[in-house]
């Protein structure tokens, strides 16, 4: 009887030091498993990058090839053709990366708005794989403004000088407070003086159908100067523009503007006509 017990108790030992050792080789193959999809996950994952990387930035799938600007209230001072070409050159000389990922908008941005001061505001939008959408905004020009020694620049709505032009079928404004020669992006009226300007040239070609070449607009002396299409300076104070046009209309009957026959016509005192 107890040498049974003895010869079972060996069993139970002999039973379980063979499960052991069967686990010790399963948890041994299940580390080498482990460690085997490891590597081959990693090398499939390397492959894997690798090959996007080389179809989404070495090849020419995703290289911008075209591009569409629409410009936002057009005008004949800004052209589309112009910023297209200018785009195109930057991209050849590597300015900024033509991959449509590595495109940055504000860098391309930055460039135009550089490039084309009349330009007030760009968005870039990239439209995969090769494709960019520009909206370009273009100021509102509101006149020439001549400057020292002839020269001639656009001014927009906020008083800037944004370009510069040597002839076009513009309103001209001249002052007596520049003295030199301004650079783009310079302001060189304010807001309320590009309004003052334009209210003062409506209101008169409204009230007296004569178009309005030019504009002396003299802070130091308080005057403006308008300069008509009949080649007549009509001499307003600054602070009585409507009192001297009032006084103007009243005097229609005397002298006649649309001829053109008058070389100036002084409304700078009250109530009183002088002309030449």
């Amino acid at each position: 009887m107890r040498h049974n017990k003895k010869k079972a108790r060996k069993s139970i030992l002999k039973y379980k030091a063979s499960r052991k050792s069967l686990s010790s080789r399963q948890f041994f193959h299940k580390r080498i498993f482990k460690k085997v999809t490891r590597v081959l996950f990693t090398l499939l994952s390397a492959s894997l990058f690798f090959f996007l990387f080389f179809i989404f930035f070495l090849t020419s799938t995703f290289q911008i090839k075209e591009w569409k600007i629409e410009v936002i209230r057009e005008n004949i001072y800004i052209s589309s053709e112009e910023i297209s070409q200018h785009i195109k050159n930057s991209l050849k000389r590597n300015k900024y990366s033509s991959n449509i990922f590595l495109f940055s908008e504000k860098v391309a941005s930055d460039d135009v708005l550089n490039n084309f001061p009349e330009i007030a505001r760009i968005e870039i939008k990239k439209i995969p794989p090769d494709s960019l959408r520009i909206y370009v905004h273009d100021r509102y020009l509101s006149f020439i403004f001549i400057g020292p020694q002839e020269g001639r620049y656009f001014v927009d709505a906020e008083g800037v000088v944004v370009h510069s032009r040597d002839k076009e079928p513009y309103l001209e404004v001249y002052s007596d407070f520049i003295t030199e020669k301004p650079s783009f992006r310079d302001r060189v009226f304010s807001r309320d003086e590009v309004d003052e300007i334009a209210g003062i040239v409506r209101n008169f070609q409204n009230n007296f159908g004569i178009k309005v070449k030019k504009v002396g607009f003299l802070s130091a002396k308080n005057e403006v100067h308008l300069h008509t299409e009949k080649k007549t300076k009509i001499m307003l104070e600054r602070d009585k523009i409507n009192q001297g046009l009032e006084t103007l209309k009243g005097g229609l009957q005397k002298i006649n503007l649309e001829k053109g026959n008058l070389e100036y016509v002084d409304l700078r005192i009250p109530s009183k006509i002088f002309v030449l």
